[in-house]
């Protein structure tokens, strides 16, 4: 039984913390380049129409009476005569409406990348994957200590 907790506390817990904390400062790392990558190559904007909104059930509620959605917004816009229609990222259901005009920035040379300002959702997640990433990794550290301190007075 011993042999058991050694193991766990001080190889399994700590890598696994390990682990999840680089997966979510890299996750973290790559939305905040892929937008940056985004907004430099879209030079280009015209004004796009939100034309639906397509809810999407989330599972992150454990009571079965309340289901919870977001909403995926799906853009129209124009350039040069070519109509596209684009899905943004999920939000409320009252962040984007039906008819809503939006600025969408697009790239010349490829019109399909483009992404629209008022789409949060990417700076969002960035924004706590980061100190998250960085926190599991900081309990990784702990956990790692604590776990020899704990063997050595065992």
């Amino acid at each position: 039984m011993l042999m058991i907790f050694r193991i766990l506390m001080g190889g399994i817990v700590p890598l696994l913390l390990i682990g999840i904390g680089i997966l979510f400062v890299y996750l973290s790392h790559k939305i905040s380049h892929d937008q940056s990558k985004l907004e430099k190559v879209c030079t280009a904007s015209v004004t796009g129409t939100i034309i639906r909104l397509t809810p999407e059930e989330c599972n992150v509620s454990t009571d079965i009476q309340t289901k919870q959605y977001l909403y995926i917004p799906v853009v129209k816009y124009d350039v040069h005569g070519f109509i596209y229609e684009k899905s943004l990222n999920g939000h409320n259901y009252n962040y984007f409406s039906i008819g809503e005009k939006v600025t969408v920035n697009y790239n010349p040379s490829n019109p399909e990348q483009f992404y629209v300002k008022k789409d949060t959702a990417p700076k969002t997640i960035q924004r706590y994957y980061l100190p998250v990433g960085i926190f599991l990794l900081f309990l990784a550290f702990l956990e790692g200590i604590l776990s020899n301190i704990l063997i050595f007075l065992i």
